[in-house]
């Protein structure tokens, strides 16, 4: 995560745009945020060419989890 990104543990705007946003989501993934929000952050209005943005080349893409994972968040789902 860039040294000067600040992304808040609470629901609110995300500006998927930002050349940080990568980093910022690993943050929050590791520190197992249900959600983030980039309001106080000083790249929140920051966007990055869209031939710079990762392109999805599959509409609904398949994702594998860890069994461990899986055991983990089975109750969300049952």
């Amino acid at each position: 995560m860039e040294p000067n990104a600040h992304p808040v543990s609470k629901a609110g705007d995300r500006n998927s745009l930002c050349p940080h946003y990568d980093g910022c989501l690993d943050y929050a993934v590791d520190h197992r945020w249900q959600c983030w929000d980039c309001s106080e952050c000083p790249h929140k209005l920051e966007k990055q060419a869209l031939s710079q943005a990762p392109i999805v080349k599959d509409e609904n893409p398949l994702y594998y989890l860890p069994p461990s994972i899986l055991r983990e968040i089975s109750h969300w789902v049952n």
